[in-house]
């Protein structure tokens, strides 16, 4: 999306099942410049590498733009997973500008076939991103490789509060959240570090109901009614 209001993209699945050769930079969804209010809800972002696994960087959604308060973009209720790569991904990129209400979204990255030595971002917030608002969000990460994995990274201060952030990858540094220069393994750490952040965020698995057939509902009674 460039130089547009009020936009919407609603309840698509965006994959590349089929992909051969080199991915390159592989974004299911971009907000760019002069892009404001627009929505990005219900969609399915995945399979973004096809046969073309370990060539570039991949990324769910992203945005570029810092609209004006009154204007935020709204990244809601998306899916996001099933990202087998051996590079770095992101989830949600909010790398340049910001301004955003990202609500309700389930990022999972779970490929453990993963020899990945880059970097692994659940949401990540550049030093150069306005406000935001990060709530309710379901993120598990459970990758293979050695690289960082982090639900979490902020270069700037949105306000981030009543998620789900889990981090179960078996190799590698994996943090619950990260500020330069250093990351957290632990909610309790994260919380203690920054008390404006997750105060009331859980980290338990989510024991998705059927995640081979897409479906990633959350079956742990410990995530009901913890919503703001």
């Amino acid at each position: 999306s460039f130089n547009s209001t009020n936009s919407e993209f609603t309840g698509n699945t965006i994959e590349r099942p089929t992909r051969v050769g080199a991915a390159s930079l592989p974004k299911g969804v971009i907000l760019a410049a002069g892009t404001q209010s627009a929505t990005v809800s219900y969609n399915k972002i995945r399979n973004l590498f096809g046969g073309a696994v370990g060539t570039a960087q991949g990324y769910g959604i992203q945005t570029t733009v810092n609209p004006a308060i009154g204007f935020e973009n709204r990244i809601i209720n998306n899916l996001i997973y099933q990202f087998a790569s051996n590079h770095q991904i992101y989830g949600i990129d909010i790398n340049v500008g910001g301004n955003a209400k990202i609500y309700h979204n389930t990022i999972v990255f779970d490929d453990l076939t993963s020899t990945s030595t880059q970097q692994t971002y659940g949401i990540f917030v550049g030093a150069s991103g306005g406000a935001c608002d990060i709530k309710n969000n379901n993120i598990y990460i459970n990758r293979g490789g050695n690289g960082v994995k982090q639900c979490l990274s902020f270069g700037s201060t949105p306000a981030c509060d009543f998620n789900n952030l889990i981090n179960l990858s078996p190799s590698g540094t994996n943090y619950i959240g990260f500020v330069s220069p250093t990351g957290y393994t632990s909610l309790a750490a994260w919380k203690a570090a920054f008390p404006a952040y997750d105060q009331n965020s859980k980290s338990v698995d989510p024991l998705f109901l059927n995640p081979l057939a897409g479906d990633y509902t959350p079956q742990n009674g410990a995530l009901n009614n913890t919503a703001t």
